[in-house]
């Protein structure tokens, strides 16, 4: 065998023998260790790292939603600062498109659901919104107030009872999706 051949093994059976120190940890010192008092005596992995245990805050069927499938309806509200101008070309047909169109967010929505969520089906498209609040304000309030906002100028625009499909005049997540864009 070649000098080669013998550290290749010496260091094969060093590396074992530090796995299994590490795995198997042995106390260095003589007096007693382990909780029966023994010399030499291995550490039992729950006396060394205690495991943690924690309740869950909320049990798993409350965290995960319902999985999303088929369509659903979807509504853009365009909210228009006071101080801004939105781009000439983003217009409804825009958001419309870049939802529906060839290579758009329904196709992303498609494929990552491997076919279970087939996208945002019909599109409305509501506004642009002129706000009073100026574009600082609006990224100084909380998303909330703007959604908000957005949704009470969208009211004369859209008829929100053709969605709401159990008549109990409120709209959940399952019967529309909203999405509010700012300039």
């Amino acid at each position: 065998m070649s000098n080669k051949m013998k550290i290749s093994k010496r260091l094969l059976i060093g590396l074992i023998i530090a796995t299994f120190i590490i795995i198997c940890p042995i106390p260095i010192s003589a007096g007693p260790v382990g909780p029966e008092g023994g010399n030499w005596e291995l550490y039992k992995p729950d006396e060394i790292f205690p495991p943690r245990v924690r309740e869950p805050r909320v049990s798993v069927s409350q965290a995960l939603p319902a999985a999303v499938t088929g369509t659903r309806p979807l509504l853009v509200i365009l909210l228009q600062a006071s101080d801004d101008t939105p781009d000439p070309g983003h217009d409804a047909a825009f958001y419309s498109n870049l939802v529906t169109g060839a290579g758009g967010l329904n196709n992303y929505w498609t494929e990552v659901s491997y076919g279970d969520f087939n996208g945002y089906t019909p599109v409305t498209i509501a506004g642009w919104f002129l706000s009073s609040w100026t574009m600082a304000q609006i990224a100084g309030a909380s998303e909330a107030n703007a959604v908000i906002w957005g949704i009470q100028q969208a009211d004369g625009a859209f008829d929100f009872s053709t969605v709401d499909t159990n008549g109990d005049n409120n709209i959940t997540p399952e019967e529309l999706t909203i999405a509010v864009i700012t300039t």
